[in-house]
């Protein structure tokens, strides 16, 4: 085969593999977007409204289960945390107990592959490995962090996880 002849078939072969990383790319975005929508319904469907608050129907029998209610959670179940990196608002932590759900939202300016995000991501694999049920999900746009989804989180690691999210969000604010 003639040197002209190789170089063409790679320069095709190049191409044909940006053409496919270019769709793959779009599906990704596209999925992305879908687990969003996911996301925010899993999150609604975890707050409770003052107004429900109110109805009879709201408030479950004693001895039901957490599993059982068709109801969402009580404002109880859902905790909120501000992560703050000196008097500043950086963001906030979901915590919902009875179902074992982190989901960490940033407000300032973290870089999705920073230090500290990158040794974040790394303790939560470990966990994923530890825990089976664990399932996790980081999302970044134009590489700033936007939201972590943690999924599965046994009781016991529960504040230690918020306790790291919120050291590693502050770090990563702070040296940029």
């Amino acid at each position: 085969m003639k040197r002209e002849d190789r170089m063409r078939n790679l320069l095709e072969l190049r191409n044909m593999l940006k053409t496919r990383i270019d769709e793959l790319e779009k599906e990704l975005l596209r999925l992305r977007s879908m687990l969003d929508a996911l996301d925010d319904i899993l999150l609604e469907a975890t707050i409770t409204t003052a107004d429900t608050l109110t109805s009879p129907a709201a408030v479950p029998e004693e001895g039901t289960k957490v599993e059982e209610r068709l109801e969402p959670p009580s404002p109880q179940e859902v905790e909120e945390r501000e992560i703050l990196s000196g008097e500043e608002r950086i963001g906030r932590i979901l915590v919902n107990r009875a179902k074992g759900i982190l989901i960490l939202e940033t407000e300032g300016d973290v870089r999705a592959d920073s230090g500290p995000i990158g040794w974040l991501t790394r303790r939560l694999r470990e966990l994923r490995r530890s825990s089976p049920g664990v399932a996790y999900n980081i999302e970044a746009e134009d590489g700033a962090l936007r939201r972590i989804v943690v999924r599965g989180v046994p009781a016991d690691e529960m504040d230690k996880l918020v306790n790291e999210m919120r050291w590693a969000i502050d770090r990563a604010y702070r040296n940029p």
